[in-house]
C-alpha cells in the first residue's frame, strides 16, 4: 500500500500531465500506457517472490497495432500482460472491476473495453479510430481464469475484432500464475511465472469466409498444442467446440458467440 500510494503521488500526476501537455497523445493514451507502467512497477518489487521469465517477446510485430491474447488462471495474470511490449494497449474486461472504488476509476479514465455489457457492433466501432491512431488491443478470450488450470473455450470476440480491423492476433501464454495465487486464496505465494508469446496470426492468412471462427480455432488451438492439453480435444468436432463456445457464460455481445 505504501509503495502503491508513492507511485501515485511521485508519478501518476506528473506523467499523466506531462504526457497530454507534450501532445503525445490523449488522456486515456495516457492512462493505458501509466497502468502498463504501474503493472512493471508492482512486478519489480514482487521479486525475488514471483520470478518472471519471458520468451519470444521479439515476435510482436512492431510496426501498427496487434491484438494481444492470453490465457487467464490467476487474477493477477493482468499485471503479467504489462510485460508485453505494448504500452499503450487497451484491455477488455468484465463489467463488476469498473465498479471498483479506485481501480474502476483507472480503468475507466484509460478507456477499457467492457465486453460483457456492450454490443460487439458497438465496440467495433469504437475502437476502429483507436486502431488507425496504432492504440493495440488485448482480451482474455476465455472469458474468466481457469478454476482448474486448463484452458477454457475460447469466445470470438478478440477474433471479431481482428479480422474486422485487420490486426495480427499475437497468442501469449502465460503459465506459473495458478500456483502465486491458487483459485479461491488470496494470498501471493512464491512461484516461477512463464511469459511466452507463440506465432502471430494474420487475418490475410485465413479465407475471409468465417475469418474470426476460424482464427478463434486456430489460436486456441495453439494454447492446447503449447500447453499440452490436446487429449483428442482436436477430435471432438467443429460443432461441439463450437456449442462449447456459445454455451459459456456473457451471452451474446464481445463474447461474439452469435459468430458461430
Amino acid at each position: 500500500m505504501l509503495l502503491t500510494s508513492l507511485y501515485l503521488v511521485c508519478f501518476t500526476v506528473p506523467f499523466l500531465v506531462s504526457f497530454v501537455a507534450t501532445g503525445r497523445g490523449d488522456f486515456e493514451d495516457a492512462m493505458r500506457i501509466h497502468n502498463c507502467l504501474f503493472g512493471r512497477y508492482v512486478l519489480f518489487f514482487a521479486r525475488p517472490l514471483v520470478r518472471v521469465r519471458c520468451s519470444g517477446l521479439g515476435k510482436v510485430p512492431r510496426e501498427g497495432p496487434v491484438v494481444l491474447v492470453f490465457n487467464h488462471r490467476c487474477y493477477a495474470d493482468v499485471f503479467f500482460t504489462s510485460l508485453q511490449p505494448r504500452a499503450n494497449t487497451n484491455i477488455a474486461v468484465r463489467a463488476w472491476p469498473f465498479r471498483l472504488p479506485v481501480l474502476g476509476r483507472f480503468m475507466r479514465g484509460a478507456g477499457y473495453i467492457d465486453f460483457e455489457t456492450t454490443p460487439m457492433d458497438e465496440i467495433l466501432e469504437e475502437t476502429r479510430d483507436q486502431a488507425n491512431r496504432g492504440v493495440s488491443f488485448l482480451f482474455f478470450p476465455e472469458g474468466h481464469r481457469s478454476r482448474d488450470g486448463r484452458l477454457q473455450p475460447f469466445r470470438s470476440g478478440a477474433f471479431r475484432l481482428a479480422a474486422e480491423h485487420g490486426l495480427p492476433v499475437v497468442p501469449i501464454c502465460l503459465t506459473g500464475t495458478e500456483k502465486m495465487v491458487p483459485f479461491g486464496a488470496f494470498m501471493i505465494r512464491p512461484a516461477r511465472v512463464d511469459l511466452d508469446v507463440l506465432t502471430p496470426l494474420y487475418p490475410a492468412d485465413f479465407p475471409e469466409e468465417r475469418r474470426a471462427l476460424r482464427m478463434r480455432r486456430e489460436t486456441e488451438r495453439m494454447f492446447r498444442r503449447y500447453l499440452g492439453e490436446m487429449n483428442g480435444s482436436e477430435s471432438k468436432g467443429e460443432d461441439e467446440d463450437d456449442a462449447a463456445s456459445a454455451a459459456s457464460p456473457g451471452g451474446e455481445g464481445a463474447d461474439g458467440s452469435d459468430e458461430d
